[in-house]
């Protein structure tokens, strides 16, 4: 969740946190430029998106999906930096690119990336995001994994991460 989307809905995180839904952290800005100056950057943003989560909801959380993929913007200092700070970094492994295509046509692209991902075996971490047309066709693509076999999770910090850096 971006820090000033939490400011702006803290009824929405709140009833997410009622309903058991896991919540992370995705800075203030969304700039490139600007999260991913240095090191002390990107951990600010994500402090400061932690503390604003704190205040609207009384819960915390270190669990983290930087803006526009980690790679090739979090260099592994960042990265370690983000570690010692306590944050675990997700990443993806399938794009909806419902952000791109604002249509049914992210179903197409959620379904190919997760039978990719059957075939080698990896448990899909798929990319969406809060538009008003991914909660359109989100149904037709849980139904779609669930017919696939595919429980839901949320992520918890025990869980192993999928990130791109190492």
């Amino acid at each position: 969740m971006l820090e000033p989307h939490i400011r702006r809905y803290p009824c929405t995180v709140r009833a997410m946190i009622r309903q058991g839904h896991a919540v992370g952290l995705h800075g203030v800005t969304h700039k490139v430029n600007r999260f991913y100056a240095s090191k002390r950057s990107v951990v600010r943003e994500l402090d400061q998106t932690r503390r604003t989560l704190k205040r609207a909801t009384g819960k915390t959380s270190y669990l983290v999906r930087t803006p526009y993929e980690s790679l090739p913007h979090l260099k592994p200092a960042y990265f370690k930096a983000l570690k010692k700070a306590g944050y675990r970094l997700w990443d993806w492994n399938v794009d909806s690119k419902d952000w791109k295509y604002k249509n049914r046509y992210s179903i197409v692209m959620v379904k190919k990336g997760t039978l990719r991902m059957e075939k080698a075996m990896v448990r899909p971490v798929i990319l969406m995001h809060d538009l008003k047309e991914t909660a359109e066709i989100l149904p037709k693509i849980l139904l779609f994994l669930k017919r696939r076999g595919f429980r839901f999770k949320k992520i918890t910090p025990d869980l192993k991460p999928v990130h791109f850096v190492k």
